[in-house]
């Protein structure tokens, strides 16, 4: 909260923040006599960064103050008490003392900061105000509370005591006001002032330091010891504390002065009421057009409110605070527009092709408008800003709009009001014109004297005075509700009727209608019931057609389902029987094998005929085993895993016996396909006739995972070391963690190769 700000531009000028009570042109004259004075509005470091050599602020301590910017004392703001001696000869040493006389106490309109004074005074903390919020509330209830205005005190007319800043008391003293300054016993504040520049200043502060003494911004004192200089950090403190001194101590005498947090709060009320009432019209207004147009009126007053609280919280700088300025003409431009829609249209005289007309007209008009509004920094016809400052004036243009507003709500009322004048019941006038006439009253005032937050009030005052009109048609019978069941149901051909509470016929329909099938109703209404009959003939016939419907479809799904379970039974008797074609054409070729191997053994001496038999011996076991595992999958869809471990088993005591050493250990379990089982089979064997052969040494193991079959086999020049090969095994079993079984089989013989081979389950 800059008291004041000052800066001096790129264009030659010295910039001042115009909307502080500070009266410092004389100074700014003084110290600059070469350049005009411009005014402004806006962030004082904004204008730094945008090239202004210096800037005067409060010093709320920037972080980067002693880095990119350096700071020139001025003078102190110091709250203190300003007795009127023409009027009281009363003792007033402190804060304390404004209750113990019969005293008139004025304050500024800068309250917060100078109440900070008196909290740090009495309560010696600013967090706890109990002891200032309750003097401020003695004096209020007593009457004895008032507030300067914008304008501020003047000479002439002065209360008994006042709390200023002790720049504005020696300037009321320096107009002619008999005035004792006080700086209060208990203490007070002193907020400093600076000058903020990139660079160093090079001024005469002797000069500068004269100057402001003779503008009554500094005297002399001996009252440190009372007053609290509040630097960077506790400055800072304050500032954060401002919004709950508002809202304890402030806002209970003046309620239109609250901070953008509160503001937006307000606003998010009147965005629920909107709603509220946006929902209660949609489903109670029952002529289709006129809900349209009251839908569209309450759409753009909830734009209208988000814009404003995106503005509230987003700051008051740069395009976006333009651009949602601009953009409350999208409401302020089409809600007039809309009014003038629901007049003629509950006028009822103007006829529908004149009726599309005006609305083309009055929409192209509406939007041209907006769209100057939109386009304003191209041309600045609208709001004409000052060498780029938000400070503006209103365009030529800005009649047009003005205009535009004016002529189309009061078009609007003439209508609505000769209408409303002619239908019955005239004493329901009483209630929303006084509403209205009571709103438009407190605008009026609110203009004329508190415009500093002229805005922010009449966002509110305008949804309200909006609410009221709807709610006093609704009064009138210019929008007709469905609660007005004589006037909804008299041109209907419903079949209903209306009973009042004595169960007598209050309305009748006109038409009897029989219906084949229909739901009948009861519902109470304000001074009776209603009875109708709701027509289920359609509907019926419609539930009749989809359980035809339905009945067809469950047919066609079970001829379908026959049809698919005979085809799957072709499949899968074609599949086993060429599965069964293929291995019996192997068995065959392999049992010729086996027969000239037979054959081989008796032409053969000694130990070539012992190999050979024992060849011939682990090849009738494949065939045996083959031959079982097909039987068993033709008729069961699978092999067990267990089976075929039984068939290992078997397969490696027969090793045994021929002198193959064979450390089996399994705890496989799960299912395996014919294919997988035998080709798995047929490798063992092809493995253990090649140990029988060439001598070689083979390890092996064999893995199943989710859905592969894995058979490993290791044959290496040199004999295998067990503890290796196991070593590999346990380090391929930490690899696959998920692995559900797992079969380890171990013989030695002499290899000269290495395999592996997967096999899909």
């Amino acid at each position: 909260m800059p008291s004041i700000v000052l800066a001096e531009g790129k264009e030659t000028g010295i910039y001042y923040f115009r909307e502080s009570w500070i009266q410092d042109q004389e100074l700014l004259k003084a110290t600059f006599p070469a350049d005009p004075l411009i005014p402004m509005q806006s962030n004082p470091v904004h204008y730094l960064r945008r090239g202004a050599k210096a800037v005067e602020i409060l010093d709320i301590g920037l972080d980067h103050s002693g880095k990119e910017y350096h700071l020139l004392s001025l003078y102190d703001l110091i709250p203190v008490l300003a007795v009127n001696r023409d009027t009281t000869k009363a003792e007033i040493t402190g804060w304390s003392d404004l209750n113990k006389y019969d005293l008139t106490v004025g304050i500024d309109s800068n309250s917060d900061m100078l109440l900070l004074g008196m909290s740090q005074g009495l309560d010696k903390d600013w967090r706890q105000i109990e002891q200032s919020k309750k003097l401020m509330q003695d004096l209020h209830t007593r009457g004895k509370l008032l507030f300067s205005g914008n304008q501020g005190f003047t000479a002439g007319k002065l209360p008994d005591v006042m709390i200023l800043f002790d720049k504005q008391a020696r300037a009321l003293q320096a107009s002619g006001a008999n005035l004792e300054i006080v700086f209060p016993s208990e203490g007070t504040v002193a907020f400093p002032v600076a000058l903020l520049s990139k660079k160093p200043l090079h001024l005469d502060t002797t000069v500068l330091q004269a100057k402001l003494s003779e503008a009554v911004y500094q005297a002399d004192r001996n009252v440190t010891n009372r007053v609290k200089k509040i630097d960077s950090d506790y400055y800072a403190a304050v500032i954060r504390a401002e919004s709950m001194i508002n809202r304890e101590l402030i806002k209970p005498f003046r309620p239109l002065r609250t901070n953008k947090y509160e503001n937006s709060i307000s606003y998010v009320i009147l965005l629920c009421i909107l709603g509220t009432m946006g929902t209660y019209f949609y489903f109670r207004v029952s002529d289709p057009v006129l809900r349209r147009y009251t839908m569209a009126v309450f759409l753009l007053l909830c734009f209208w409110i988000i814009i404003r609280m995106a503005r509230l919280l987003s700051g008051y700088e740069g395009a976006v605070h333009r651009y949602t300025w601009y953009l409350y003409y999208v409401a302020l431009l089409y809600v007039p527009m809309l009014f003038l829609w629901i007049a003629l249209h509950v006028d009822g005289r103007i006829s529908p092709k004149r009726m599309e007309g005006v609305k083309k007209g009055t929409f192209a008009i509406a939007s041209f408008l907006l769209l100057l509004v939109l386009t304003n920094d191209l041309h600045e016809w609208i709001f004409v800003f000052e060498d780029d400052t938000l400070a503006y004036r209103h365009g030529n243009l800005m009649l047009l709009i003005g205009l535009f507003y004016a002529v189309f709500v009061f078009v609007s009322a003439i209508i609505l009001v000769k209408r409303a004048i002619a239908m019955p019941n005239k004493t329901n006038l009483l209630i929303p014109v006084s509403a209205i006439l009571a709103l438009t009253l407190y605008t009026v005032i609110f203009v004329l004297f508190l415009n500093n937050k002229i805005a922010t009030e009449l966002t509110r005052a305008i949804i309200l005075f909006v609410l009221l009109i709807f709610l006093s048609m609704v009064q009138f019978g210019l929008i007709p509700l469905n609660t007005k069941h004589g006037i909804i149901f008299q041109h209907s051909n419903a079949s209903m009727l209306i009973r009042d509470l004595d169960r007598e016929i209050a309305l009748a329909p006109k038409n009897e209608s029989a219906y084949r099938f229909y739901v009948r109703k009861e519902q109470p209404i304000r001074g009776g019931t209603v009875i109708w009959l709701e027509d289920r003939t359609e509907l019926q016939q419609l539930f009749d057609e989809e359980a035809i419907i339905n009945d067809k479809l469950e047919e066609n799904y079970r001829i379908l389902q026959k049809q698919y379970e005979v085809e799957r039974d072709l499949q899968t008797t074609h599949a086993k029987t060429r599965l069964q074609e293929q291995i019996t054409s192997h068995l065959q070729a392999d049992l010729q094998n086996l027969d000239h191997a037979i054959r081989d053994i008796e032409s053969g001496t000694g130990e070539i005929q012992k190999r050979k038999l024992s060849i011939a011996t682990l090849e009738l076991m494949r065939i045996k085993h083959s031959s079982h595992f097909l039987m068993v999958y033709l008729m069961e869809g699978h092999i067990q895993v267990e089976n075929f471990l039984l068939s290992i088993q078997a397969i490696t005591k027969l090793a045994q016996g021929m002198g193959i050493r064979c450390d089996f250990t399994d705890n496989m379990q799960g299912y395996l396909s014919f294919d997988s089982a035998d080709r798995t089979l047929a490798w063992l064997i092809h493995s253990m006739k090649q140990a029988l052969e060439h001598r070689v040494e083979i390890g092996f193991y064999l893995q199943t995972k989710v859905d592969v079959l894995s058979t490993t086999l290791y044959i290496e020049k040199k004999r295998i070391d067990k503890e290796r090969f196991e070593d590999l095994f346990c380090r391929f079993y930490h690899q696959n963690e998920q692995i559900n079984t797992r079969i380890l089989t171990s013989a030695y013989f002499y290899a000269a190769r290495l395999q592996e081979e997967q096999v899909r389950i």
